[in-house]
């Protein structure tokens, strides 16, 4: 077949949904598919108005503006989008959606329009946006003109099945994941007395991914448990709340974090996975989020109430780019 991805995020911004739809792209056309990416993000030259550029060999259109912060905002993308769909011979279009994507929904707009089956895949926690959503009604226009809805998981189905009603089904399609690319290597070496435990969270260093959330649990832990066994924290991600979360991981109150000092560091993608392989678990806010049923790095056995604590402390934490 040949698939359109259509997303305002895109490589080289780094995030969930870019990296996502790259990946999503790459076993396509492992597949044997035609897959290209249209989307309102620079390409890493800045490379914008209607450029097509290759990443990982797949096309690229760079239906970008310049504008501050290159921010993937194009609200004269429509037309353009319109006659590359159009002349593409495309069987099928896949849009995805983040909580604010103006170019996704004008994306939706136009596969409509064009009458090319149309699949939308949500990312994000709809939260107080339902009403509005449900109220603007576009959204449920949509899956009665039959694009297929389906979100990241169940908890974000479920607001979303709400806005579209009996006009169609919402299904659950998981992020992929690549096992092999994150299975640990055989080589690791073993734990040995004192080497404490080491947890990796990767997340996008913005407001609503919480990492001041994840800097505030360790300290609790460093409060309430002491320094029996030494816990190292790696948080490898960018943003906007990088220098604030580095600030605040160097921070009086967290002396133990504050003695190996937070370094800016490059590291990409494929260095993710080593340090998760290195390490002895990794972390996920949004788990929180439902402390009657979550498991976290807090402790290793279920949570129904309130978190049960091993020994543990903290020794340093690094914010990596």
């Amino acid at each position: 077949m040949k698939v359109a991805l259509l997303s305002d995020c895109y490589l080289p911004r780094l995030g969930g949904i870019e990296v996502q739809v790259h990946d999503l792209a790459a076993r396509l056309r492992d597949r044997g598919h035609e897959v290209t990416v249209f989307t309102a993000t620079p390409g890493p030259r800045g490379e914008r108005g209607g450029v097509v550029d290759h990443v990982d060999g797949v096309p690229v259109h760079r239906l970008a503006l310049r504008l501050p912060f290159e921010l993937p905002v194009n609200p004269f993308a429509p037309p353009e989008l319109r006659r590359r769909l159009a002349r593409g011979g495309y069987d099928v279009a896949h849009v995805h959606m983040g909580v604010v994507s103006p170019f996704a929904v004008d994306a939706a707009r136009v596969t409509t329009g064009l009458g090319l089956p149309t699949t939308m895949t949500w990312h994000c926690m709809l939260g107080a946006l339902e009403p509005a959503l449900r109220a603007a009604g576009y959204v449920r226009a949509w899956a009665e003109r039959g694009i297929a809805m389906n979100a990241v998981s169940g908890v974000a189905a479920e607001p979303l099945q709400r806005i579209v009603g009996d006009a169609g089904k919402v299904t659950v399609l998981s992020n992929g994941i690549d096992v092999d690319h994150w299975a640990a290597p055989g080589d690791r070496p073993g734990r040995r007395p004192g080497d404490g435990v080491q947890l990796v969270s990767a997340m996008r260093l913005a407001g609503r991914k919480r990492p001041e959330h994840l800097l505030h649990a360790m300290r609790r832990v460093r409060d309430l448990v002491g320094d029996a066994v030494p816990v190292h924290l790696e948080v490898l991600g960018e943003g906007p709340r990088r220098g604030r979360e580095s600030a605040s991981s160097t921070s009086a109150a967290d002396a133990a974090i504050r003695r190996s000092k937070s370094r800016a560091s490059s590291a990409r993608r494929a260095q993710s996975s080593e340090w998760t392989s290195r390490s002895r678990c990794s972390t996920s806010l949004g788990l929180m989020r439902q402390p009657q049923t979550c498991r976290s790095f807090l402790s290793w056995k279920a949570m129904p109430r309130r978190p049960t604590f091993r020994p543990t402390s903290i020794c340093c934490s690094r914010v990596l780019a």
